[in-house]
């Protein structure tokens, strides 16, 4: 489970990293009376979105990690539990 979450997770960090870079350029030779302004509120609205994506992301990967240590752990202290069993 985790390695499939793993792999959707890089999958949508590639996504908005290439979807900026994508609105990056096209924007770069954009204007249009009015629109431009329009798009610019929207996107900014799109970039909020995707920070608060990013930030679930790292929440993830943490608690991931830390339930790795801990699962780590409690398997070392059940297999000393056991090895002290005469």
């Amino acid at each position: 489970m985790q390695g499939s979450l793993q792999g959707i997770i890089s999958r949508l960090e590639s996504v908005l990293t290439d979807r900026d870079a994508a609105v990056k350029a096209a924007m770069s030779d954009f204007q249009a009376d009015g629109v431009s302004d329009q798009y610019h509120d929207k996107e900014l609205r799109w970039q909020r979105a995707a920070h608060e994506v990013r930030q679930i992301i790292n929440l993830l990967r943490t608690t991931m990690e830390k339930n790795d240590g801990t699962a780590q752990s409690t398997l070392a202290k059940a297999k000393a539990a056991v090895d002290g069993i005469g």
